[in-house]
């Protein structure tokens, strides 16, 4: 389940028949003399190697999200399913964040921010914020070099990042940012995916009114560019600002419609987020057995894509009473 590769290891029987190895007959290719010259090209590989493997596990974890790089050289046929590629960036994670330094020291720059838009499934997945922090930070620096969308890209990936820890302030001021640079580079899709996370700012900072004028500009531009998933997202989002102004009538209308959408298109990660939010709402407008319900139902999905810390709350949602839900 987890594509655990073991093809270095060997039977202990087999391997006690095998004399002592020479470096000619181990069968292994002959190591090579280090040179400074072998060593930049090995660095160099590494990078072309893990940057397709990690594009190709990102659009297997998330098929559905838009992006700015070209994965048309992902290594689309290694990862034969939604696990495979989980446990592969489970396991190949450090050494992404290793290829990201490597590839901002060796002025490597378009690499550096592609590595980190590809670790957007996975992070969202494993929530790892220090890692997605460290990456990120590296990333932002050589996405200076790039272009005026590379550099939103991942300044509005920061602030999400700080989003999820409650840094607000932080994520507020990245988001601005990136917003400026959207906008320079005329992109659309770049553009709403911030307001959206602006949105979610002005909810934490208690402005519902705000952050539903920011998610529904961010809904028509979806609209506009032929993005039905965005425009599903963005209704989740509206119900939510409802949820926190205590109209849960047209909370559960919007947050119902977005649900059944995720759930139909196969989008396990937002029925998760989507359910969450839907729970709430049904809990206080007082249909608590729905509510259980679909708490029930929410944490086998999460559990089911190794969404762990999702899986964790809801079920902390679960030992609460009624009333706290």
């Amino acid at each position: 389940m987890r594509g655990e590769r073991d093809e270095y290891d060997c039977p202990l029987d087999h391997a006690s028949r095998i004399s002592a190895p020479t470096n000619h007959d181990n069968g292994r290719t002959p190591l090579a003399t280090p040179t400074l010259n072998g060593a930049e090209r090995i660095t160099g590989e590494l990078i072309d190697i893990y940057l397709p493997l990690t594009q190709a596990a990102d659009r297997r974890i998330n098929p559905r999200r838009w992006l700015l790089a070209d994965y048309s050289t992902a290594a689309h046929s290694e990862f034969s399913s939604y696990e495979d590629a989980l446990a592969w960036m489970d396991s190949a994670a450090p050494v992404i964040r290793g290829c990201i330094r490597i590839a901002n020291a060796t002025s490597r720059h378009e690499a550096a921010w592609k590595f980190a838009e590809a670790l957007h499934g996975w992070l969202h997945i494993r929530k790892d914020f220090r890692l997605w922090r460290l990456t990120h930070e590296i990333a932002e620096e050589s996405s200076r070099e790039c272009c005026s969308a590379s550099h939103a890209r991942i300044l509005a990936s920061l602030g999400e990042c700080h989003l999820w820890l409650e840094e607000n302030g932080i994520a507020e001021a990245y988001l601005q940012r990136a917003l400026a640079q959207w906008r320079t580079a005329e992109h659309s899709l770049g553009q709403a995916s911030t307001l959206e996370g602006l949105g979610t700012v002005e909810l934490k900072k208690g402005n519902p009114e705000q952050a539903r004028d920011h998610v529904m500009t961010a809904r028509g531009m979806f609209a506009q560019e032929g993005r039905e998933r965005g425009v599903v997202l963005m209704t989740r989002r509206v119900g939510e600002t409802y949820l926190a102004e205590g109209r849960f009538h047209e909370s559960l209308k919007h947050l119902d419609m977005a649900y059944r959408w995720f759930r139909s298109d196969g989008d396990s990660y937002q029925q998760v987020r989507t359910g969450r939010s839907r729970i709430r709402a049904l809990a206080r407008a007082g249909k608590t057995v729905e509510a259980h319900t679909l708490l029930r139902d929410i944490i086998g999905v999460a559990e089911e894509i190794g969404a762990d810390n999702d899986a964790h709350e809801l079920a902390r949602m679960a030992e609460q009473t009624t009333a706290g839900l």
